[in-house]
């Protein structure tokens, strides 16, 4: 969980950001965050928290639950739950349909 919320709090930095020789910061900060995602719920999967023939709304409902309980342990990763609240709350759909493809 730890790898995910670093990759979150790092795209929301680096967000829209190019750098020096015009790569885009946020899109290899979004690949990232992709495959901390792809990895977090996958050990879920294996951990039996999540399983393929849930539905999508308890699947990313399960992820944000997780994401919360790392919160009240590591509060000082604020720009990483505000990135969950808005990708995984505020584009539910998007988030819902991502999370599938990844599982």
């Amino acid at each position: 969980m730890q790898k995910l919320v670093m990759a979150m709090a790092d795209y929301k930095k680096n967000r829209g950001k190019t750098g020096m020789f015009g790569q885009d910061k946020g899109l290899k900060a979004f690949n990232r965050f992709e495959i901390e995602l792809k990895n977090t719920l996958n050990a879920l999967l294996l951990d039996g928290e999540l399983s393929k023939e849930m539905s999508e709304d308890r699947k990313v409902e399960a992820l944000l639950t997780h994401i919360a309980t790392f919160a009240q342990a590591f509060p000082n990763w604020q720009d990483a739950y505000s990135f969950a609240n808005e990708y995984f709350v505020d584009n539910a759909l998007e988030a819902k349909v991502h999370v599938s493809k990844l599982i």
